[in-house]
């Protein structure tokens, strides 16, 4: 984009570092999308600024979108080595630009535009106020163009738990938080404390927890924390090394019984007593935690649980599968009591089947090295677990667009603003109609939707779990033949 450079740029930039932000926002406004061709012609770009009139600002563009927090403002732009001013002067209430876009430039490739407003009347000294972002991507202009700008994605047709009340962007849904207690009303609760996984000559102990267990209701989300009931007083205790691993497994245990025999009518629905026969396919269980454990009694939360040691890594739980548990313990030094027994309940209780968890234990006459343990016993008492949960992931479906009868999807393209820790991905599948006929499976290749008439994309976001920060996307272009 060729424009007259702003002999004020230096200023501009020192101001946006240094100033507060302020009340009153400057509204800009810039089409998602601009043609390039391939014949020396340019093509015109027009901006809008509305703000209050006579006041200095300057409209910068980079090629990254931010976000910066920089002393208060939020800066929508990278401040990269790419950051431009493309002009600067006096408004006058609402200023329209007309910028110059020349053959040549590379297309699906996002520019993005942020404007600066000196204000004396809200700051004397140094007062700027930051429009909103906006973003252009320019495209081949010997193609078809479907450009999103998402002024009102909610109101353009768009569906998910993605944030309804946001206005020019397409963003994730907020970060949600919930605990849960992995209480069946079935259990009857164990009157003794149960050692394992806390033995201090050794064990590794496998829990299976069904989606019912945990309360899901389908939908992804991170296990960030687990915390155990202890049965009895809690006594300090320290032990220098365990592991814990999480992972999804296909088994649900059946704990029905058998009106008739009292006995549980699908005793094999459990555990194997083979560790290695309870993984997932796909993936085994990886370590949220390596380390030392210290058993503190002042750590006890007022619902009576004692916290495992925090998360080194979320385990992200898919909602639909059953959820394995993983404690490896290997023999202790002396000072290691194991005086601290859990709570567990008996899930049936004419039959130790099926399986709830699987424990190869250790004694002192005879430790068990926890890593290089392949198989177990197992009952149907299940620990009384607390479990929390993050909702990261949310997701926004497109209404049904349409092209023409055996459309050639050509190229994608966004403009995002991910915070670190955030990012998103898109889907794309095709029908014969806006009722979705024949329609393609979701897949990341626009490709496949080829052929169609109608095309719909989906984004699914995850937001950053520690900040909850979420990503959002500023515009879209699809091209087409």
């Amino acid at each position: 984009m060729t424009v007259p450079q702003s002999t004020v740029r230096s200023i501009w930039i020192a101001a946006a570092l240094c100033a507060p932000t302020l009340a009153q926002q400057p509204s800009l406004r810039v089409p998602a999308t601009v043609p390039v061709f391939p014949t020396g012609v340019s093509s015109p770009l027009q901006v809008s600024l509305a703000a209050p009139p006579a006041r200095p600002f300057a409209l910068l563009a980079d090629l990254g979108g931010g976000p910066r927090r920089v002393l208060g403002a939020d800066i929508l732009l990278d401040l990269s080595p790419s950051l431009v001013t493309v002009v600067g002067g006096s408004t006058r209430g609402v200023d329209t630009f007309v910028l110059s876009v020349p053959s040549g430039t590379p297309t699906g490739v996002p520019v993005y535009f942020q404007a600066l407003v000196a204000d004396p009347q809200l700051a004397p000294i140094s007062g700027l106020a930051v429009s909103n972002g906006e973003s252009t991507i320019p495209h081949d202009g010997r193609l078809h163009v479907i450009a999103e700008r998402f002024d009102d994605p909610a109101a353009a047709g768009f569906t998910g738990d993605y944030d309804t009340a946001r206005r020019g962007v397409l963003a994730g849904g907020p970060v949600r938080r919930r605990v849960h207690q992995t209480v069946d009303p079935q259990g009857v609760p164990f009157p003794q404390p149960i050692q394992n996984p806390l033995n201090p000559f050794g064990a590794r102990t496998q829990i299976v927890y069904r989606p019912v267990d945990l309360g899901g209701d389908g939908s992804v989300e991170d296990i960030v924390a687990m915390r155990w009931r202890p049965l009895g007083p809690v006594v300090a205790d320290r032990f220098v090394q365990m592991e814990i691993r999480i992972g999804h497994t296909p088994v649900v245990p059946d704990y029905t019984v058998d009106p008739f025999t009292a006995l549980p009518a699908f005793p094999n629905s459990g555990l194997s007593t083979r560790f290695a026969a309870n993984y997932d396919p796909v993936q085994a269980p990886f370590a949220v935690y390596r380390g030392a454990y210290d058993v503190r009694p002042a750590d006890l939360t007022p619902r009576g649980y004692l916290p495992f040691p925090a998360f080194s890594r979320h385990f992200p739980w898919n909602g639909t599968d059953s959820l394995l548990v993983e404690v490896f313990v290997p023999p202790q030094g002396p000072g290691t009591t194991g005086a601290n027994g859990a709570s567990v309940r008996l899930m049936v209780q004419s039959s130790p089947d099926p399986n709830a968890r699987v424990v190869a234990a250790g004694s002192s006459s005879a430790p068990v090295d926890p890593f290089l343990a392949t198989s177990g016993r197992g009952d149907n008492a299940l620990y009384d677990f607390e479990v929390e949960f993050l909702r990261v992931l949310t997701e926004a479906i497109s209404p049904w667009l349409r092209t023409r009868p055996g459309a050639d999807y050509v190229s994608v393209a966004t403009a995002r603003r991910n915070p670190a820790g955030s990012f998103h991905t898109i889907a794309f599948r095709g029908a014969d109609d806006p009722s979705g006929s024949n329609a393609t499976p979701w897949l990341p290749d626009i490709n496949f939707a080829d052929g169609h008439e109608f095309l719909q994309y989906r984004v699914v976001f995850r937001a950053n779990p520690a900040t909850a920060e979420v990503p959002e996307l500023d515009s879209l272009t699809i091209t087409w033949r």
